[in-house]
């Protein structure tokens, strides 16, 4: 069985386009949303199995509720089996806590739109295939990255 992933990242929901003037910025900040609903009716329209959003669906940790409420409204007519969205480096996770990700969790509750911002491995069962998924310490906000070399020659 084919799994069919359809991939997006640096969507920056909450960019306040400020250098342009009121009408411009308005219609920016509108398109945002607008973009977004045309990723999901194309993952629709692919019959895509999952939606994910690898890094900085938010361009701030403080976007309005509001707007995060409108993104997970968006995101859950998504038809496929889960929108899988992961913090980036402009929405990162600041811990259990983060006001961004629990109005996040909050509005998703219910859905099949999921924030993967804790450690850990989260199973995907589809049919006869399960797809474990391992979320890398690399979400947390205080996580150091490590670098190892080999030598492979």
């Amino acid at each position: 069985m084919a799994i069919r992933i359809l991939h997006t990242a640096d969507n920056h929901i909450g960019l306040s386009f400020r250098q342009y003037p009121e009408p411009v910025r308005e219609r920016l900040v509108h398109e945002r949303f607008d973009a977004l609903a045309r990723l999901v009716q194309a993952g629709n329209e692919r019959k895509a199995h999952f939606l994910v959003v690898a890094g900085d669906l938010f361009d701030k940790l403080t976007v309005p509720a509001a707007d995060v409420r409108r993104t997970v409204e968006v995101l859950s007519r998504f038809e496929g089996e889960a929108v899988l969205v992961l913090a980036g480096n402009h929405d990162y996770c600041e811990g259990p806590d983060s006001r961004l990700w629990k109005t996040f969790r909050r509005a998703a509750e219910g859905t099949n739109v999921m924030a993967l911002t804790e450690q850990g491995v989260q199973d995907f069962h589809l049919d006869d295939v399960q797809i474990g998924q391992h979320l890398a310490e690399h979400v947390l906000a205080d996580h150091r990255v490590r670098v190892q070399e080999q030598d492979i020659l």
